[in-house]
């Protein structure tokens, strides 16, 4: 990987805990039913078209500071990457209509308003961190060792 890309996703990470600790708890932004919608879905929608050697070997070739990928393996590696990112997306929202549900089902009782605003809120939070913070930069990473 890259300096540049290092620093950069530092950066953003640096951003977005600044944002988070800003006049609260970093521990409100960790909901474990959020984190297994998300990660549920995440692991079992990628393992169902690419098996476990796809990912895996994706992700080890995009922290190798050296070597050229293949061409065809790149196309599976960035098509895995993408992949990745949209289900990581989706599954932010799959959790967040799961939140509103369980929301609206509880709307009666106010003491359960709250923990599933969190599970609605943040899996889509969740989502969205994955995708732009760990699959896009990953994927841009493997792009610049094309062969």
């Amino acid at each position: 990987m890259k300096v540049s890309m290092i620093f950069g996703i530092i950066i953003l990470i640096a951003v977005c805990l600044y944002g988070m600790m800003s006049g609260t708890s970093l521990l409100l932004f960790i909901n474990p039913p959020s984190l297994v919608i998300v990660v549920g879905i995440l692991v079992g929608g990628i393992l169902v078209p690419f098996g476990c050697s796809i990912p895996l070997n994706a992700m080890k070739k995009a922290h190798q500071k050296e070597g050229v990928v293949n061409p065809d393996e790149l196309r599976q590696y960035l098509q895995f990457f993408d992949y990745a990112s949209r289900l990581s997306i989706g599954a932010g929202i799959v959790g967040t209509l799961i939140g509103i549900t369980q929301m609206l089902a509880l709307i009666n009782d106010p003491s359960m308003i709250g923990p599933s605003l969190a599970v609605a809120l943040l899996t889509a939070f969740y989502g969205v961190l994955l995708s732009e913070l760990v699959f896009r930069p990953l994927k841009h990473a493997l792009m610049s060792k094309s062969a």
